[in-house]
């Protein structure tokens, strides 16, 4: 999963948990539905650099993201899923792709 995804997706998901290195996702039933997020199960991105492991849990509608917080900023990962608008979605994960 990446980080453009994370930021289209957003609307299907939730901060259930997060303590730095790991964040865990609820996702809402429709999410199985969306075609972007098909698109992806069907043709997986690589993981950005600093993401260690990506768990999804079709059962509980959970995903884990395993991340190394040195490189990744956990207040920004954590922002990205909340972000309140599509355009700062976006800037966040462009943030996270370059390390900034």
């Amino acid at each position: 999963m990446d980080f453009t995804t994370l930021a289209q997706l957003r609307d299907k998901l939730t901060v259930k948990h997060h303590i730095p290195g790991r964040l865990r996702l609820k996702f809402a039933a429709s999410l199985l539905a969306d075609p972007r997020a098909l698109a992806v199960a069907a043709n997986p991105p690589p993981l950005p650099e600093g993401v260690r492991s990506v768990d999804i849990n079709l059962i509980a509608r959970t995903m884990l993201l395993e991340y190394d917080p040195a490189r990744i900023d956990p207040d920004r990962l954590q922002a990205l899923v909340e972000a309140a608008s599509d355009d700062r979605a976006a800037e966040i994960a462009r943030e996270l792709l370059s390390g900034a």
